[in-house]
C-alpha cells in the first residue's frame, strides 16, 4: 500500500498568483495531479515485455467529478500520454465512478486510510469515538499478519519540496503503540 500525505494549505499557498488565470488549480492538483502521480507510480517500471491493461475504479464524489477534474476521463487519458512518452508497458483501459458502499476495495481502502489517520496523527485517548477506534487498532496490531502490513506500508509526506519524501511508517507505528500501550491489553 502506498499513502501520501500532503499540505494541502502549500498547494494553495502556490496557487495564489495563478487564481486569475485559472481558479481550479488547487481542486485539479490535489484532485487529479495527486492521484495521477500516485498511480503511475504504481503502474511504472514492470518491464518492456510486461503488459499491464489496468481498470480503475474511483469513489464516486463530487469532488472527482467536478468539470475542472473529471477523475474518470481525464486519469486515464493522462496516464496514457505517460505510458507512450516513458515508454511504459501499462495501459489504462477502462476507469469508472462507483457508488460508497459497493466496492469492497474501497471500502477497505478508506478504513485503512482512516485507521492510518488515526496512527499518524496519534490523539489523546478521550472521547467516545477515539477510544473505540483507537482500541480496535490495538487489537487488529495484536495480529503479526496485520501488523507486519502495516509496517510495509510505503509512506510518503509532500509539503514544499518538489519530490515526495519517504517516511518509515514503522515509525509512526511504534510512537502510537507506545502512546497507547496501556490500552493493548483491554
Amino acid at each position: 500500500m502506498n499513502i501520501i500525505n500532503y499540505d494541502q494549505s502549500v498547494i494553495e499557498e502556490k496557487a495564489i498568483g495563478f487564481e486569475d488565470v485559472d481558479p481550479g488549480l488547487v481542486d485539479a492538483t490535489v484532485y487529479m495531479k495527486l492521484p495521477e502521480r500516485l498511480v503511475y507510480g504504481l503502474l511504472r517500471n514492470y518491464g518492456r515485455l510486461s503488459r499491464i491493461d489496468a481498470r480503475i475504479v474511483t469513489e464516486k464524489a463530487t469532488e472527482y467529478q467536478k468539470e475542472n477534474v473529471n477523475l474518470k476521463e481525464q486519469l486515464p487519458k493522462q496516464l496514457n500520454v505517460q505510458a507512450i512518452y516513458r515508454g511504459q508497458s501499462f495501459k489504462i483501459v477502462e476507469s469508472r465512478y462507483a457508488s460508497k458502499g459497493l466496492e469492497a476495495g474501497l471500502e477497505t481502502t478508506d478504513l485503512f486510510l482512516g485507521m492510518i489517520r488515526t496512527i499518524v496523527t496519534n490523539p489523546p485517548y478521550s472521547g467516545r469515538k477515539k477510544k473505540a477506534q483507537i482500541h480496535m487498532i490495538m487489537n487488529l496490531l495484536k495480529d503479526e499478519r496485520f501488523y507486519s502490513f502495516l509496517k510495509r506500508i510505503k509512506y510518503y509526506e509532500w509539503s514544499h519540496s518538489h519530490q515526495l519524501t519517504e517516511i518509515d511508517f514503522s515509525n509512526y507505528l511504534q510512537l502510537f503503540i507506545s502512546a497507547h500501550y496501556e490500552h493493548y491489553n483491554n
